[in-house]
């Protein structure tokens, strides 16, 4: 399996624990995939959470951020720099509802991208 291949199967993992995700007291959320056990800590971003949990060799296309209708920039895809500085829990409220619709958009990317892999 490549690394695009397995950061697919990882978002596809979050997207499986959706309703956890949106309990405020569950601050790291666990879920396994056909490849493994892995965690979610809703104090990190989308892709500190694929970098510790896969590698930091693990990098989401920049493409696929650009792409997505509510992109801000590509360092900090979600609501900018300084709500990324301000926040504490990136897995609450509006931040949960954006954070979501990028790892679909995330997931329909790569899947086109592998060929329905």
């Amino acid at each position: 399996m490549n690394k695009d291949q397995e950061i697919l199967e990882y978002l596809k993992g979050v997207l499986s624990v959706e309703q956890e995700l949106a309990l405020e007291d569950n601050m790291v959320v666990f879920f396994t995939t056909d490849d493994g056990c892995y965690s979610l800590d809703k104090n990190l971003s989308i892709c500190d959470n694929i970098w510790n949990n896969l590698s930091f060799e693990h990098e989401i296309d920049t493409r696929h951020f650009k792409s997505w209708k509510s992109y801000y920039d590509v360092c900090y895809p979600v609501l900018g720099k300084r709500v990324n500085d301000e926040t504490d829990n990136f897995w609450v409220g509006e931040q949960l509802k954006l954070r979501l619709d990028l790892v679909k958009h995330l997931v329909n990317c790569y899947e086109k991208e592998l060929g329905g892999y």
